[in-house]
């Protein structure tokens, strides 16, 4: 179980890092992109964006919504312990 939390805050803290190192590299404010995420329907203060950003947490409509719009095409899917397998189905 405790494994399971420590994975659990690896993706989520790699998932926070990713969105705020991105829109800092493509030089793009909280404010240009809280009014380019207008477009998807919902409307977001530059605050709350913030604060989504700093407590990491949203979900992965979200972040593609985020990913989107700062013209990311694709991403390198970290993985926990370097193994890239993931958790193997019992019998293996």
């Amino acid at each position: 179980m405790a494994n399971n939390l420590k994975r659990r805050a690896f993706y989520d803290a790699r998932a926070k890092a990713l969105l705020r190192e991105l829109r800092e590299s493509k030089q793009v404010t909280y404010a240009d992109l809280a009014k380019r995420l207008e477009g998807y329907g919902g409307v977001m203060s530059e605050r709350v964006l913030i604060s989504r950003f700093t407590r990491g947490t949203f979900s992965l409509s979200f972040a593609l919504m985020v990913l989107d719009e700062l013209g990311v095409k694709s991403i390198e899917v970290p993985h926990y312990g370097g193994t890239g397998q993931g958790k193997k189905p019992k019998g293996e």
